[in-house]
């Protein structure tokens, strides 16, 4: 099995980037309005990719986190839910496997929990470490520091 998470920012949006001050932009504007894009999602032959452009990168890595958390937990099933549309992605924990569907495209492709958990780990460092880099002052907000803390801890 291989799983690839990707994502994009639009470049609308980053040009609008500059008028937030993300030291202090509410949990609401961070999850839900800001790091807009598109998320690549490919298990071996099987495209979850969207081509949206308004997917919350943030939001995204984050529910992705706590979908897996949740199956880690104990949990057998886990749903992200896209923002803004009735869109997600479910999530079926079959014993050290785990069973991922859409609501957009066809396919149910199955992989290894830890693979996926790996998986999902790299993406969310991947997204921290750009929107940080790029918005330094995102470094100060507490949403992020929150976030931070709690996958420290996780």
């Amino acid at each position: 099995m291989a799983i690839e998470l990707d994502f994009s920012l639009s470049p609308s949006w980053n040009s609008r980037a500059r008028d937030v001050d993300f030291s202090t932009a509410d949990e609401g504007v961070l999850r839900y309005e800001a790091f807009l894009g598109d998320v690549g999602v490919r298990i071996d032959a099987v495209d979850f990719s969207t081509n949206w452009g308004w997917v919350p990168i943030l939001d995204f890595a984050m529910g992705l986190e706590t979908a897996i958390a949740d199956l880690e937990g104990g949990e057998q099933r886990s749903v992200f839910e896209f923002t803004e549309s009735d869109d997600a992605i479910r999530f079926v924990r079959e014993g050290d496997l785990v069973c991922v569907s859409t609501t957009y495209r066809k396919g149910q492709p199955r992989l290894p929990f830890e693979e996926l958990r790996a998986a999902v780990s790299a993406f969310a460092t991947r997204v921290r470490d750009r929107v940080c880099g790029e918005w330094p002052e995102l470094k100060r907000n507490k949403t992020i520091e929150r976030w931070l803390e709690a996958r420290s801890t996780g």
